[in-house]
């Protein structure tokens, strides 16, 4: 063993001995060079280890060789490692990161089962499989980097992984096991590969914030397992088309959308084919594939923007795109530059605008997608304001960015996104209250002018000002620009600001 003095961080050197001769109160472990495997249960249930240091001389790392080091915070692996065994580092409860070297190829199952304060991980290319409950458990989980040759994701893998907000699932995947990602309660949106054969049960069952599937229409053929979306009650943006996905049915309904069989005439329903005669929704849809150029063609093309506009559950390109799991600012620019900003107000038959769905999606890719609406929202109602006004208004581009940042939960983000809002809907309609004194005073002065007053022009200013009534009428107008909280649905504003209905969440 290594010391520093009296210090209490020593270094243990493990050179392969047994349990028994490694200290209880070890707290940092080197690995020596000599060392190819550490064997099965090595460290188990070391209560100070916090350290451990792994040579590019290990191979394997057997089972449980790690499992329950409660104090466990970093540990270092190298290139060179090609095993790493079952339930190895689980119910490691401190463990932060860990970055697994290239050349990896095998994880085994439970690795980091339990492992509740680790963040994000990457899986190396030399991995093919997730193995089960590979993560379970992993309440901090924020992301997990995959890649193209991982061609299964093993039943319980990521189950309750609270904090898991994305997941890119690439093409070469095939199977997603049984109750993989079950009780992701912050997954937002899942964009399959059509290599994709087996969506097993519950694999996404109660995952409650997610809003929208993408299946691809060139899949042959996915066959999804009973309740694989249960309890997926915000889920709403998704499209079955024939022969995309088999046994589908079993699922009993999903999210918000009750999923029927064709009946016997052949007539769809809203979610088979859900938009068939609806182009642009289509493309919006499957936006991780779709290119502007496409998106622009079909939007050009259409004769009537405003008939294509919603669909059967009323949601508009917008809601799609919001609620899709690559919503891309270059598609939403698009949808910008060819519709009306009214579109944006358009509620769903969930009573929900895009700008709702934007502020429940966790994603920090959706910020982007704000910053574009706010920003081009309210240049829109500036436009013909004087630059004296402009400048009490305010909120350029970069005020607005830097007060809505990536980094931010969604609780922040939606306060953020409201006082925002707020200020905006006060400024709108002090303006509403100067033009409307504006045009009494102006009125009562043309009135002077001609019945011929004989005052000189300064004196009957003043008088027409005081004398135009703005008061009286101002303060009869008054509680309907302003929210004095007398029962008002919305607490950013009424409906005379028109940036106010982009969103209906204040109320709630």
């Amino acid at each position: 063993m290594e010391t520093n003095g009296n210090d209490s961080n020593e270094i243990f050197v493990y050179t392969g001995q047994p349990r028994s001769e490694i200290p209880e109160d070890v707290t940092q472990v080197s690995v020596a060079d000599s060392v190819q495997k550490i064997p099965d249960r090595a460290f188990q249930g070391c209560g100070t280890l916090v350290l451990v240091s792994i040579p590019k001389t290990v191979e394997n790392i057997g089972d449980s060789a790690f499992s329950q080091c409660p104090r466990l915070k970093k540990v270092a692996l190298h290139k060179g490692l090609k095993v790493i065994g079952c339930q190895a580092f689980s119910v490691c409860r401190s463990l932060v990161d860990i970055d697994l070297p290239d050349g990896l190829e095998r994880i085994g199952a439970r690795c980091f089962l339990m492992c509740v304060s680790l963040l994000d991980v990457s899986i190396p290319t030399t991995v093919e499989k997730i193995e089960e409950a590979t993560f379970f458990a992993c309440k901090s989980l924020v992301s997990v980097g995959l890649h193209n040759r991982i061609n299964g994701i093993g039943g319980h893998a990521f189950v309750d992984c609270a904090s898991l907000v994305e997941i890119d699932l690439h093409e070469g995947l095939k199977s997603i096991g049984y109750g993989a990602f079950s009780r992701c309660i912050s997954l937002n949106a899942v964009a399959f590969p059509s290599s994709l054969e087996l969506i097993a049960s519950q694999a996404f069952c109660d995952c409650a914030s997610l809003l929208g599937v993408e299946i691809p229409a060139d899949t042959k053929g996915i066959k999804v397992g009973n309740d694989s979306f249960r309890g997926c009650k915000s889920l709403v943006t998704y499209s079955i088309s024939d022969g995309s996905l088999q046994n589908f049915a079993g699922n009993h309904g999903i999210g918000g959308l009750e999923l029927l069989h064709v009946d016997c005439t052949g007539t769809r329903t809203i979610c088979r084919d859900r938009w068939s005669g609806f182009p642009i929704h289509d493309l919006c849809y499957h936006s991780s594939r779709t290119t502007v150029e496409e998106l622009a063609a079909a939007i050009d093309s259409c004769e009537s923007l405003e008939d294509s506009l919603e669909d059967a559950m009323g949601m508009t390109p917008f809601h799609i795109v919001a609620t899709s799991s690559k919503p891309r600012v270059e598609i939403f620019q698009c949808l910008l530059d060819r519709y009306s900003l009214a579109a944006l107000e358009y509620t769903d038959k969930f009573s929900h605008t895009m700008m709702d769905y934007l502020l429940k999606n966790r994603s920090s890719k959706v910020v982007l997608l704000i910053h574009l609406i706010l920003e081009t929202a309210i240049a829109d109602q500036v436009s013909g304001w004087s630059p004296v006004w402009k400048d009490r208004f305010g909120l350029s581009g970069q005020e607005i960015r830097s007060m809505i940042r990536s980094d931010d939960d969604i609780t922040e983000r939606r306060k953020q996104v409201l006082q925002l809002l707020e200020h905006a809907g006060q400024c709108i309609r002090k303006e509403m209250i100067s033009l409307l004194e504006l045009s009494l005073w102006k009125m009562k002065m043309d009135s002077a002018n001609m019945l011929g007053s004989v005052d000189d022009f300064s004196t009957r200013r003043e008088r027409c000002r005081l004398q135009c009534g703005a008061d009286i009428v101002v303060d009869n107008v008054f509680e309907y620009l302003f929210d004095r909280g007398k029962e008002s649905k919305c607490s950013t504003a009424l409906s005379v600001c028109p940036l106010c209905s982009l969103t209906s969440l204040a109320a709630e």
